[in-house]
């Protein structure tokens, strides 16, 4: 792959535009970055990273702008056409996923005015730090409703969403103030969309057995589906 042999030379004309001192990367990070601790020429401790280029992470680098750190680790620097960051360290950089998933519930929460979203807002992806008790790490900015960034945090917390899925989503949209109405239709459009095997699973009969049947009767299917294709209808969920 093209990205993966210019890295080495990447690394080091990084390295020396910006006076980093690089150790071991990160052995969790992602398959679509390589990301590393870095310490600057002032001694201050950072994070390097550097993104395949691909659809989702297009516009990380302007997201994390737009933020301006408000709740997100902040944009020391960057090389647009790399695709490289140099972004603030969170430490200790415990991961929320460390928590209990109904402490994760809160966290994993958007803020009450944005319509840029992560996305990717999971528990995988906010770290415990100095600056606020917790920070968003790799989001994947999109513009659109707000009702749908906390659909990532409920995808993960698989037990409990199968359990009793309406009130999970009721929890969640409770504690981010969102109406509890649109997360449920998001939550059921993800568990449509989701990739599988085999689409003729049972989990998808019509006993209302599978996940996104018992999201999608409550309460009524031709209403949910009519909401949810006027949100599809008004592409409230489109890259900027």
């Amino acid at each position: 792959m093209a990205w993966m042999s210019r890295l080495p030379s990447l690394l080091g004309e990084l390295k020396e535009r910006w006076s980093l001192r690089l150790i071991e990367p990160f052995d969790h990070a992602g398959s679509c970055s390589w990301v590393a601790p870095a310490t600057r020429a002032s001694g201050d401790l950072a994070v390097l990273k550097l993104a395949m280029p691909h659809m989702e992470g297009r516009d990380e680098i302007p997201g994390l702008r737009f933020w301006k750190g408000s709740g997100t680790a902040r944009l020391i620097d960057a090389g647009v056409e790399s695709g490289a960051m140099l972004l603030e360290r969170c430490l200790p950089g415990t991961a929320l996923h460390s928590e209990s998933e109904t402490k994760q519930d809160k966290s994993s929460c958007p803020a009450a005015t944005d319509v840029l979203l992560a996305t990717d807002l999971h528990a995988g992806n906010i770290l415990r730090s100095q600056r606020e008790p917790w920070l968003a790490i790799d989001p994947k900015p999109f513009v659109g409703d707000r009702a749908y960034d906390p659909v990532q945090h409920l995808m993960n917390c698989e037990a409990r969403l199968h359990a009793d899925p309406i009130r999970l989503v009721c929890r969640v949209a409770d504690l981010a103030e969102i109406d509890a109405e649109r997360l449920r239709l998001w939550t059921f459009a993800r568990a449509a969309a989701d990739p599988r095997e085999n689409w003729a699973n049972e989990s998808l009969d019509e006993n209302g057995s599978g996940l996104g049947f018992v999201i999608f009767d409550f309460p009524a299917r031709r209403q949910a589906f009519a909401n949810y294709c006027d949100v599809v209808a008004t592409g409230r969920c489109q890259p900027r």
